[in-house]
């Protein structure tokens, strides 16, 4: 038998081995950490994060992800899309963007992400305006 199976229950422990893609990195205890800091996440974005990057760039069907959040209600589309609408703005915050794609009617996939800049260390280019005198002085205009 493997050394990544269980000898006793056949559990496959590979299954509790980091994910690491790009900046992102989660571990089998349901952290997510962007570029080395912990991102809050709530339980349906942690399982539909997690679905994702599981599915290494493949598309995950709504079906599944539906079956997969445990989303038994009148509007499980919905439902679903509002889950993947929270996902993308924890990862926002974080710096990422366009890491979550759906496709119509077909499903959701996780495109690995380049190095993502945290929000709070961007930098922007000072601007000139001009002074009173008609000289130009640096300033956040």
């Amino acid at each position: 038998m493997s050394a990544c199976i269980c000898p006793h229950c056949g559990y496959d422990l590979r299954l509790d081995e980091p994910i690491v893609d790009g900046p992102v990195t989660f571990d089998p205890r349901g952290v997510l950490t962007i570029n080395g800091v912990e991102a809050v996440l709530r339980p349906g974005v942690r399982i539909l994060i997690s679905t994702l990057l599981k599915a290494d760039g493949r598309y995950v069907s709504r079906e599944a992800l539906i079956e997969r959040l445990g989303l038994d209600c009148e509007n499980p589309d919905h439902a679903l899309h509002n889950v993947a609408q929270n996902a993308r703005i924890v990862l926002r915050r974080h710096g990422l963007t366009d890491v979550i794609q759906c496709q119509y009617a077909g499903g959701y996939c996780w495109k690995t992400p380049p190095h993502a800049v945290p929000p709070s260390l961007t930098v922007t280019a000072p601007t000139f305006a001009p002074a009173h005198d008609g000289t130009h002085v640096l300033g956040d205009q």
